[in-house]
């Protein structure tokens, strides 16, 4: 049996060295008969392909930039943004804030009168900003007809925009920060919810609670989310001007400083930090291409057989892959978005190893033999080397093409697509100017001048042309001996196995947590606006648990169902007891009138409650049918306690979200804005977890035909496998958190 055993391992063992050998044969043959039809027509397959990528750059004509934040780096068909456009159906709940946090330039106590004047005065030239009523957004959800209908929390509210209301200032506020209270703002709510909002750093009297100072103010403008591509462009043009009209007043107010957020201030602040970097990016490309040179050129030591003019090919072969894969991505239409930017120093890279590797073998031909053999010759030996390292590249990100987060598929598709095309250059194009370099090399011509001959080797010296050994292969073989000392195995082994188990801690204890500050530079307005908000407005985030469907409000103990809801949230350790919920306030009020809330009176006794002054702002929380003979959904706002934790914020979303499944009998969910960018918290281990295993699996799959054997395909992927933790490992040492960004 045991012999058996061995024979049918052999026996397949055998099968498979058989496969990799006819493979390796016929790809061999396929690269050396190309190279041979190209090396004769060299003219000719580069005018070609020249042709060719010209055609295909019509492509540049579908450009789709895209840099939007929440289009790119959050999960698109995510539950929370299922959820909120399923709210957002009932209830404004997707909208753009532009905001204004103004704070005394002498930190003084923003209440005081000379302060208030100055925000009144940055009110003003905000209202009348052009196309500001045709944006805004309003209670009905119909375009506004005069700016008193536009939605915003403002604190100069309280005050009713009047100058000369600017008396009692302390006591005005007081009275509107008291609950319950019987001012309603344009947001629909009673100011003394709205007054973290607009209040920031109060100080209170501890024995009355009293507000006596603050330290900021802010205004929040609320505008419509557009529908289409040209609503957009008209709201992305007033925040434009909103930002331009702000900065500009910053030097006319002596007293207080602006700090400015608009919606697209983030996706602003992106493009801006990118395209700083450009000038970086130049400076790589420029060192990369005279590196290049530097290594093939032989300067000082081979007048003959150096390849300057070659590598300057060989860089313009891979810029037409770079071009090629570019238009193919738009001709797709993949967006564009800033991060494209340095895929072709990434390719440059890739391509650049593929023409060291190909200019190698090419000075180790014989020096009798004639150009379309040489050529041929050079690439049966290097075609199968440079297809496996770029199938492995490719097959890393063509994975990752698929990936939840837009900003990576597009990513990756434009690497995925830039990288094939770059191959196909090289092996056609880099292979047509290699023949020219051949011709030159047998017409003993200069490498760097090839109109001028090559001098004669002085005596005594082999032909320039005579294939030597390089520096570098010396350099690499004593490298290789000094290896394969036992006691160097040994010492290489355990600190491979160090790096491994650091790598591995690392991985486990990364950060998650992003600070979008990062994302502009330090002399952005955006991320003046950023540290001023941690510093005074740590709000809690607020979400609105919706029930929508057939919900029968008129019963008993749909009603007690709905109670319940806010004793969920209560018990939820992410949340804060406090609640607003609509059913709590109108079954008190039906005990307080002595009515009755349940059966065929719950219609017209909720209506009486919702016309009542004091619970009129519960409008907001109720959508009629437009009979308004039947509720269509119903929401109550939770708040979740105050963390500056995005994890915490994960936690707390998904916690809610099972709380109300398993304990409630309710058609219920949980929607917020705030949500849709916590899923990336939520997806991120697992999207990463399932992109690398898939790559580590097809890059074993890949490689292991190309190397026959076995177990050196098994320590490709351990040497893989092992990179990836100590590339964790690295970015936790320097503070670098996982998310769709890194």
């Amino acid at each position: 049996m045991f012999r058996l055993r061995n024979l049918s391992c052999h026996s397949i063992y055998s099968t498979w060295v058989s496969f990799c050998i006819r493979l390796h044969s016929s790809l061999e043959k396929l690269f050396g008969t190309m190279a041979e039809f190209i090396s004769n027509r060299p003219s000719m397959v580069i005018a070609f392909v020249v042709v060719l990528v010209g055609i295909c750059s019509v492509g540049f004509l579908w450009l789709n930039p895209e840099g939007r934040a929440a289009e790119l780096f959050v999960p698109q068909n995510s539950k929370a943004v299922q959820d909120l456009n399923k709210a957002n159906n009932f209830f404004p709940m997707k909208l753009r804030q532009e905001e204004v946090i103004i704070a005394a330039k002498d930190e003084g106590n923003v209440l005081e009168i000379k302060y208030l004047k100055e925000a009144l005065q940055v009110h003003k030239a905000i209202e009348n900003l052009t196309g500001y009523t045709d944006i805004c957004l309003t209670r009905s959800g119909h375009k506004a007809r005069s700016r008193e209908f536009c939605i915003a929390i403002n604190p100069l509210e309280i005050f009713d925009f009047n100058e000369a209301n600017f008396v009692n200032i302390t006591a005005k506020i007081n009275a509107a920060s008291t609950c319950p209270g019987i001012v309603t703002m344009s947001n629909g709510r009673p100011s003394c919810q709205n007054m973290p909002k607009m209040f920031g750093g109060m100080k209170r009297q501890k024995s009355t609670g009293e507000v006596l100072s603050a330290q900021a103010l802010k205004i929040t403008y609320l505008v419509k989310e557009p529908s289409s591509d040209e609503e957009r462009d008209q709201v992305e043009a007033w925040e434009d001007s909103f930002v331009k009209k702000l900065l500009s007043l910053r030097d006319d107010l002596s007293n207080v400083t602006l700090y400015i957020s608009a919606e697209k201030s983030l996706d602003d602040a992106i493009a801006a930090s990118s395209s700083s970097d450009i000038r970086f990016f130049a400076l790589t490309f420029t060192v990369m291409l005279q590196f290049a040179s530097f290594m093939v050129g032989k300067l000082f030591r081979n007048p003959l057989t150096g390849h300057s003019l070659l590598a300057f090919g060989g860089t313009f072969s891979v810029g037409l892959g770079i071009l090629a894969g570019f238009s193919l991505a738009m001709m797709i239409r993949t967006p564009f978005i800033s991060i494209v930017g340095v895929l072709p120093f990434l390719v440059i890279g890739i391509g650049l190893d593929d023409m060291f590797i190909i200019v190698d073998h090419l000075d180790r031909q014989e020096r009798h033999l004639k150009v379309p053999m040489t050529v041929r010759k050079v690439m049966s030996e290097t075609g199968v080397t440079v297809t496996m390292t770029t199938l492995t590249d490719l097959v890393a990100f063509a994975v990752s093409s698929s990936s939840q987060f837009p900003s990576i598929a597009y990513f990756c598709t434009y690497a995925a697509l830039t990288i094939s095309c770059a191959f196909l250059m090289i092996v056609s194009v880099f292979v047509a100017l290699l023949s020219f370099d051949v011709r030159r090399i047998k017409a003993n011509r200069r490498n760097c001048l090839p109109l001028c001959f090559a001098p004669v080797p002085k005596e005594g010296q082999p032909p320039w042309d005579e294939p030597r050994p390089q520096t570098s292969n010396k350099l690499m073989e004593r490298w290789g001996t000094f290896l394969m000392r036992p006691r160097t195995k040994a010492l290489v082994l355990v600190i491979s196995l160090g790096l491994l188990a650091g790598g591995i801690y690392a991985t486990l204890h990364i950060d998650q947590e992003f600070d979008r500050s990062l994302l502009a530079k330090d002399d952005s307005y955006y991320k003046a606006f950023v540290k001023i908000e941690h510093e005074y407005f740590r709000l809690p985030t607020e979400a609105s648990v919706v029930l929508s469907g057939n919900v029968q409000y008129s019963k008993l103990s749909t009603q007690n169902e709905v109670i319940r809801l806010s004793e969920i949230v209560a018990e939820n350790k992410y949340f804060k007891e406090d609640t607003i919920t609509w059913m709590g306030s109108f079954l008190k009020y039906c005990r307080d009138q002595n009515k009755t809330c349940a059966g065929e009176r719950f219609m017209g006794n909720l209506k009486l409650f919702l016309n009542t002054s004091q619970f009129s702002y519960f409008k907001g929380d109720i959508k009629f049918d437009q009979n308004e003979n039947d509720i269509e959904a119903t929401r109550m706002i939770a708040f979740m306690k105050s963390s500056s934790s995005s994890i915490y914020r994960k936690d707390a979303m998904l916690s809610i979200r099972e709380d109300l499944s398993s304990k409630s009998k309710l058609p219920v969910y949980v929607a917020s804005p705030s949500f849709t960018f916590l899923e990336q918290y939520a997806a991120i281990v697992s999207e990463t977890v399932r992109n690398l295993s898939i790559a580590s699996l097809i890059i074993l799959l890949v490689t292991a035909p190309f190397l026959v054997n076995l177990s050196v395909s098994l320590l490709v992927f351990f040497g893989f496998v092992s990179l990836i933790f100590e590339l964790f490992g690295m970015m936790w040492l320097w503070g670098v958190s996982l998310n769709s960004i890194s």
